[in-house]
């Protein structure tokens, strides 16, 4: 359910509000076609933790260079996003 840990390219295909204050962000990868999901948070708007747009008013099936990373306890996290 994580992502890859290298920056990819991905398409916005569903979100869900989870249990967290969270918003659960589904991408498929667009050279692999392996589906991803991951995280933002009321806390940054709803946005990667590091920059990017708020999901929770993006549409769906925009292009977003990601930019994963880790968190302390080894899960993974949404840093960055970028719309191509």
């Amino acid at each position: 359910m994580g992502a890859p840990d290298q920056v990819w390219t991905g398409r916005l295909d569903y979100v869900a509000w989870g249990t967290s204050s969270n918003l659960l962000c589904y991408f498929t990868d667009t050279v692999t076609g392996k589906k991803w999901r991951l995280s933002v948070f009321s806390k940054t708007s709803y946005a990667p933790s590091k920059g990017g747009p708020a999901f929770d008013e993006e549409p769906l099936g925009g292009i977003y260079k990601i930019t994963p990373g880790k968190s302390k306890n080894g899960l993974p996290t949404f840093l960055t996003a970028k719309k191509l």
